[in-house]
C-alpha cells in the first residue's frame, strides 16, 4: 500500500481549549492516496504510544478516496491520557477484496 502519512499533529486534551469537563484530545494529519487506485473507503487504525506502552487505540474511515487525492483529517479523541509519545497510522485494506476497489469511469479517448 501506498499511502503517505504526514504532518501529523497531535494535541493533547490540556492544549486543546475544546472543553473543561470532558478531556478531549485532537489529532490531525494529511494523508495521501499514492495509489495507482481509488477506494470506497480505507479503513484506518490509529495507535498512540507512552514510549512502548499502547495508551490508545482507534478507527477512522476515510470515504470515496480516490488515486492521487490527498485529505486533511482532524478529529477529536475522548481521553485523559499519559504522555504521548508516538503516533503510528496505517491503513487496514484487505486488497484481496475485489469490492474496495471503486470503479474507474473514463471517457472515450482519455488515458487510464
Amino acid at each position: 500500500l501506498n499511502f503517505n502519512f504526514s504532518n501529523i499533529v497531535y494535541a493533547p486534551s490540556e492544549n486543546s481549549l475544546l472543553s473543561e469537563r470532558v478531556a478531549l484530545n485532537t489529532l490531525s494529519f494529511v494523508l495521501d492516496n499514492k495509489t495507482n487506485y481509488n477506494y470506497w473507503k480505507v479503513p484506518l487504525v490509529i495507535s498512540l504510544y507512552n514510549y512502548s506502552d499502547l495508551a490508545s487505540i482507534a478507527t477512522y474511515e476515510v470515504n470515496d478516496f480516490k488515486s492521487g487525492d490527498n485529505r486533511n483529517i482532524s478529529f477529536t479523541w475522548p481521553g485523559n491520557f499519559r504522555k504521548i509519545t508516538d503516533v503510528k497510522i496505517e491503513a487496514a485494506l484487505d486488497i484481496t477484496r475485489l469490492d474496495i476497489y471503486k470503479e474507474f469511469k473514463a471517457t472515450p479517448g482519455t488515458l487510464r
